[in-house]
């Protein structure tokens, strides 16, 4: 299998590393346009998988080339949410990452399967799916998890605000990325 994640920020790297301690053999390609952040993460998600995993190659790349014929795209990229931004602002900001993205990854991968992670997701979700038949989210099963730590709907989206506020973004969705593709 090969999975192509973009955007190597807090939760695509994340992502990496939680999908090295699942059993599968494959690629990992990790794309990001800040050369610096991205060769760093390589370094350290490639010395995990020597431990982690080996049947899982890690391969970097500034450029979308590398993601041809990718089983999943899993898009992580743009500004990260703060506790103070709206969802408004994010979909503003975020948009043009992800219309580029997707006009890359149709050109590379058109049959692959799409991840969309970058906030707001059921918005970004939009513009993937006008082009990919196969676009998921894993808000619904972070949503579903709190929901049943909680029982109170009304108080789902105070829960994420929350965690975002006080630690700057959640892993929850990591681990939900992973189950989900592999």
């Amino acid at each position: 299998m090969k999975i192509s994640i973009i955007g190597v920020g807090n939760v695509g790297s994340a992502i990496a590393f939680a999908l090295l301690n699942k059993k599968w053999k494959g690629k990992i390609i990790l794309v990001d346009t800040n050369e610096k952040k991205l060769y760093g993460e390589w370094l350290d998600i490639t010395h995990a998988g020597k431990v982690l995993n080996e049947n899982i190659e890690i391969i970097m790349n500034t450029g979308n080339s590398e993601i041809a014929k990718s089983d999943w795209i899993i898009i992580c990229a743009g500004k990260a949410r703060k506790s103070s931004q709206s969802m408004s602002y994010l979909k503003l900001h975020n948009t043009p990452v992800v219309e580029d993205i997707i006009v890359n990854a149709k050109y590379y991968s058109p049959n692959s399967g799409i991840v969309m992670v970058t906030n707001p997701a059921d918005e970004m979700r939009k513009i993937a799916d006008k082009v990919f038949d196969t676009v998921a989210i894993p808000d619904y099963l972070l949503d579903a998890a709190r929901l049943k730590h909680c029982k109170d709907k009304n108080k789902l989206s105070f829960m994420a605000s929350e965690i975002v506020k006080n630690k700057g973004y959640t892993n929850w969705g990591v681990a939900a990325v992973a189950n989900l593709i592999c």
